[in-house]
């Protein structure tokens, strides 16, 4: 899966790979950066976090290319897209139970915040 994005006007090749967290089921999810695009070869559940705080009004826009052509990890899934996330549990750590959450779409339920799915 292919991800270009723009954000707060900065553009991906502005943006560092550091400023992505994953919590990935498969343990084997890979993204790098390709001009302007993320990357992302996931297996399986895949969560990404943009690890800096967002405040004041902002907008989020991608645009998404699933890849089906019949490579090892090419499948078509939906997409859900968290923003303003917290964990009730842990309202000041997101990351807390990132290693319990694991990209397993279930194990979001705990979190409060905006939720989309694609």
């Amino acid at each position: 899966m292919g991800m270009f994005y723009s954000l707060l006007g900065i553009t991906a090749s502005e943006i560092s790979l550091k400023n992505w967290i994953g919590e990935d089921s498969s343990g084997k999810f890979k993204m790098i950066k390709v001009d302007d695009c993320l990357d992302i070869v996931s297996p399986d559940g895949l969560t990404l976090w943009y690890d800096e705080c967002l405040t004041g009004n902002y907008e989020i826009s991608y645009r998404i290319k699933v890849v089906m052509e019949g490579g090892k990890y090419d499948r078509l899934s939906d997409m859900n897209c968290f923003w303003g996330a917290k964990d009730l549990k842990y309202p000041d750590n997101i990351y807390a139970r990132k290693d319990w959450r694991a990209g397993i779409f279930k194990n979001y339920n705990t979190l409060c915040g905006k939720a989309t799915r694609l």
